[in-house]
């Protein structure tokens, strides 16, 4: 049994909900002792220094959607072309978003007009627009929210200006953008997710273009249940999320389940994974009926990757590490087919993104910064 420690700014070791990454440092070779369907190749390795965050004043959640947050600092990030292969990430060492090239080089911080912390980035279909977490300056301790963006975090602003009363106040966190890139989903969880066991957690939609809010589920922990990660199907219709069990504030287990669009709303959740298998973090492949995920990113048992269909057939290893080897966590489906996820090696816990065919094949760990741990990355689309 796994003690729950919060959800904020989620970390390698509990429900996903807000991961703090770990540990500074480079990604070497694969370690010995793990072992996946074939040794894994290394790209190049760069450096970055962490940048001196911009003194700001504080950034207001009524800030007009079309314009830069008032009185911000005008950033002067080198421009991200379109066409452009990126990959944002997640360094613990800086706090800010960080794009670097499939193969680990050109690394670009951005974002750093804004006081840390952002986090989960996710890229809208077209590769034009992320969305990530971010705390403004002088926000209270327990309320986070979901920023927009173009490519280099430029013109930054908040998702939604005003919440509904019964949405107010709540930690908002996993941005995902629906595959039209008209919506984006996101769930918000009750009181400080990086310092207690969140009351309460509701996953909503909100259009991009309007801010209007629909409401996909919403549950209370008193229940034994808590929602968190969701991801779209690639119709639009469904979503995909880790349910988590509780006994007390005692996590017991965590499922997969899919919520799927009514007539009237959206569905209670079908759990299609064991809730003793940890299952966590998923996404749904952007044209199949396909979805991946890691086991036991809460306890020390092996950590791996599967898919499984969203009825709940045909499961399937993509990696096969073994006991005290290193553990894959975070997947998502990459816009060719592939999987990048975070790769942490055994011998250290240094971590990288890696890619991974979903037949076990093809695993290259991508060496960017070597002052850097880099988690939660995402391969920018390239339409």
């Amino acid at each position: 049994m796994t003690k729950r420690i919060p959800i904020g700014a989620m970390m390698s070791l509990t429900l996903r909900y807000l991961p703090m990454l770990a540990l500074v440092g480079l990604l070497a070779a694969c370690s010995a002792s793990s072992s996946a369907s074939q040794e894994p190749t290394s790209s190049r390795s760069a450096s970055v220094a962490p940048s001196q965050t911009q003194e700001t004043p504080s950034a207001s959640a009524s800030a007009e959607p079309s314009q830069a947050v008032p009185g911000q600092a005008e950033p002067s990030f080198p421009a991200i072309s379109a066409g452009e292969p990126w990959i944002v990430t997640q360094p613990k060492e800086t706090k800010h978003l960080l794009l670097i090239r499939p193969d680990g080089t050109d690394p670009v911080e951005i974002a750093t007009h804004l006081p840390p912390e952002q986090l989960h980035p996710d890229w809208s279909p077209d590769g034009s627009q992320l969305a990530f977490e971010h705390t403004p300056e002088g926000w209270a301790a327990d309320v986070r929210d979901v920023w927009i963006s173009d490519a280099n975090a430029d013109h930054a602003r908040p998702l939604v200006t005003k919440y509904p009363a019964n949405l107010e106040r709540l930690w908002w966190a996993n941005p995902a953008w629906s595959p039209d890139g008209t919506a984006i989903a996101m769930i918000g969880y009750k009181g400080n997710a990086s310092t207690g066991l969140p009351a309460r957690s509701v996953i909503v939609i909100v259009e991009v273009a309007t801010g209007d809010i629909s409401v996909v589920a919403d549950v209370a922990q008193t229940s034994g249940q808590l929602n968190s990660f969701p991801r779209w199907s690639p119709d639009g219709k469904a979503l995909v999320g880790t349910f988590d069990r509780f006994d007390g504030e005692e996590l017991t287990g965590t499922a997969i389940a899919v919520f799927r669009k009514t007539d009237t709303g959206w569905s209670t959740p079908t759990v299609i994974t064991p809730f003793d298998d940890f299952a966590s973090r998923p996404d749904w492949h952007r044209s199949k009926d396909l979805i991946v995920f890691s086991t036991n990113e809460e306890n020390d048992k092996p950590s791996n990757l599967y898919t499984i269909r969203p009825d709940g057939t045909e499961l399937t290893p993509v990696t096969t590490f073994g006991p005290g080897g290193d553990r894959p966590s975070q997947p998502t489906w990459t816009p060719d087919g592939r999987i990048i996820f975070t790769y942490t090696r055994a011998t250290d816990g240094k971590k990288r993104p890696a890619f991974i065919n979903a037949d076990g094949s093809g695993l290259e760990v991508v060496n960017g910064p070597e002052n850097l741990n880099l988690e939660h990355s995402r391969l920018r689309p390239i339409p």
